[in-house]
């Protein structure tokens, strides 16, 4: 809200809904603010707000702005949409100093639609059992195993090939019955039983993956996001350029499966309305830049009337009004969407 020094005739008009005049005649003034006889009477001050189309709901914050100006002798001029990216740069496009109030128990939010996450190939679960860690062990001990093999072992003649040959038969089977020395049996006999021990838990853990595949990370992350898919913008000031580099504002260069969305984080109509989404697609656990729920550009170098503001809308939101303004909008809006589909389906009746 901007306190605008032009003056307009005070608005007489009717408030939404009958009981709200049992409400607005409790609101009492917040403390400190009966002190001054400029905040009693607004004397036709013109009050003006900005809204996110998408995020704020225009019947709570005409029934508000009508309360105001009726008790307090002021205007109310038509409220005006902007962008979210619009809204925070109005401090430096028009000047306007504010401060964000909060609308009710919403919150404005970026989220993301991301891929949903896909199964790994099949052919990484060949190595998917151990970690980087278990197999380097496995390597380095065997490698120590056949060195040891060619440095003393009396049947493979000091031979690498001859040793690895042993080796890999201590694994699938068992070494040929040739005479050694009792060294090299005892090395063997170790080496099977490890082989045996590493085999088993091995085949066991392949059969579980096979039972139930395995899905790369969901994109939940800033940094899952920036090195996974490229972001659809809303245009290129959104974000500031600066969390994530693969974006794009050309909606002909999206590949459906592959790309991101940046979106606000409402989406359940979009979802609603196009089911067939979800099967390629999901709402990503990430919310960017929370803030709460946009009311109004108030004048922050007079804090007394952030105070009255903020006194109307927490007496709003505790008497119960700005949620049955809420749930009415979506039950209208709930009713106009089912006949639209009724008209749609039969367009003589």
């Amino acid at each position: 809200m901007r306190q605008s020094k032009e003056y307009a005739p005070v608005s007489s008009a009717r408030l939404i809904f009958q009981n709200l005049d049992e409400y607005a005649s409790s609101l009492s003034d917040p403390k400190g603010c009966h002190k001054s006889s400029q905040l009693k009477d607004l004397q036709g001050y013109v009050l003006q707000t900005s809204f996110i189309p998408s995020e704020a709901d225009m019947r709570v914050i005409h029934t508000i702005m009508q309360t105001i100006t009726s008790e307090r002798n002021a205007s109310f001029r038509q409220s005006f949409g902007l962008q979210a990216s619009d809204l925070l740069n109005l401090s430096t496009s028009f000047n306007w100093q504010f401060t964000l109030l909060s609308l009710g128990p919403h919150e404005y939010a970026t989220c993301f639609l991301v891929p949903r996450a896909a199964q790994i190939p099949i052919g990484y679960i060949l190595v998917k059992p151990f970690d980087t860690s278990t197999w380097c062990c496995v390597v380095l001990s065997g490698t120590v195993v056949v060195l040891l093999l060619k440095r003393f072992g009396q049947s493979v003649n000091r031979s690498v090939p001859r040793a690895l040959l042993t080796l890999l038969q201590c694994v699938f089977s068992s070494p040929n019955r040739i005479s050694r020395s009792h060294f090299e049996r005892r090395i063997l006999t170790i080496c099977m039983v490890s082989c045996l021990v590493l085999a088993s838990s091995y085949q066991s853990i392949i059969v579980s993956l096979i039972s139930n595949p395995a899905f790369y990370p969901e994109l939940d992350t800033e940094a899952h996001i920036n090195s996974s898919c490229a972001l659809l913008m809303g245009n290129d000031n959104e974000l500031g350029g600066m969390h994530f580099r693969n974006t794009f504002v050309d909606r002909a260069s999206f590949k459906a499966g592959s790309s991101c969305v940046c979106s606000s984080c409402r989406l359940e109509r979009f979802i609603r309305d196009h089911p067939q989404i979800t099967t390629l697609y999901r709402i990503s656990n990430l919310r960017m830049h929370p803030f709460p729920m946009l009311l109004a550009l108030v004048d922050a170098h007079y804090p007394p009337f952030n105070a009255l503001v903020e006194f109307y809308l927490a007496r709003f939101l505790e008497a119960g009004i700005t949620g049955k303004l809420l749930s009415d909008g979506k039950l209208k809006l709930s009713n106009n969407e089912k006949h639209a589909r009724r008209v749609a389906q039969d367009p003589a009746g």
